[in-house]
């Protein structure tokens, strides 16, 4: 009877890849070498993703070592599915392992490694390393690496690194989101100082950038957390009826609601 071919094979290992089924890809891989078709580069990286986005690095990275030993040379695709995997369970030191790694074997990480090494270090609340990071990525971190770590350097209480990170992206030229201010704003929310929260956003304004969900919210959730009910209740109204909707704007106004009945409370 017909036997499945390389195509078929990868067709099938490539959908296990997209929807994470890392026991699926591990059977079909298996089964390739029994029907006599050797495995080739795009079997082996469909495996090492489907196991990766199952939380499975240890199984991506033995599959990763094993096409190494047949002389098959992965991407850095792979190594940035696998340094994701490793970032989602705060595992910073082997991804940062996994980035040497591929550095050793001549692969240039690609800006999802980058992505990929700073979430780790966001997940093991890790500033400085965060930093070291930026600093050798060179001119290659966008955006979204410096928002990163300006997020972490403004949660760990450094506003003045975080700043001069502000300034280093408008010296480069690089792009300013809404998440670069949200990521600005982080600290001095967690602290209650609406007042920098403000500031931040107002210069937001100033560079034309448009507020979000996420901005509201956080001004919001700096009044709850310095207990300024009025002034939370005084941002919501000038919202339309769409964001006071949304769940993030409803649960930072809910939380400074309940904060205000807490110190009436205390207070009685």
């Amino acid at each position: 009877g017909l036997k499945p071919d390389m195509a078929c094979f990868n067709a099938l290992l490539y959908a296990c890849a997209r929807t994470g089924d890392s026991a699926a890809a591990e059977r079909w891989l298996s089964s390739m070498s029994a029907d006599r078709v050797p495995p080739d580069l795009p079997s082996y990286n469909s495996v090492i993703q489907a196991c990766s986005k199952a939380s499975q690095p240890e199984r991506a990275e033995e599959w990763l070592e094993d096409a190494e030993s047949k002389g098959l040379h992965v991407g850095s695709q792979c190594y940035a599915s696998l340094i994701n995997a490793f970032a989602q369970e705060g595992r910073v030191e082997d991804a940062e392992r996994t980035l040497t790694l591929m550095k050793s074997r001549l692969v240039a990480p690609d800006l999802a490694c980058h992505h990929a090494i700073l979430k780790a270090c966001a997940r093991t609340e890790n500033p400085s390393r965060a930093m070291n990071w930026l600093q050798e990525m060179g001119s290659s971190a966008d955006t979204s690496c410096f928002n990163s770590v300006i997020g972490m350097q403004s949660i760990a209480g450094n506003a003045g690194v975080a700043r001069r990170l502000l300034s280093e992206m408008q010296r480069r030229g690089l792009e300013m989101n809404v998440r670069t201010y949200t990521s600005l704003a982080a600290g001095d929310e967690r602290s209650g100082n609406a007042q920098a929260v403000a500031a931040t956003f107002e210069g937001m304004e100033v560079a034309g950038i448009a507020w979000d969900n996420r901005a509201h919210a956080l001004l919001i959730s700096s009044y709850a957390n310095s207990r300024n009910r009025d002034a939370a209740v005084a941002h919501f109204n000038t919202l339309e009826p769409s964001m006071k909707s949304d769940p993030l704007v409803a649960a930072a106004f809910q939380r400074a609601s309940e904060n205000e009945s807490l110190a009436r409370e205390a207070a009685e």
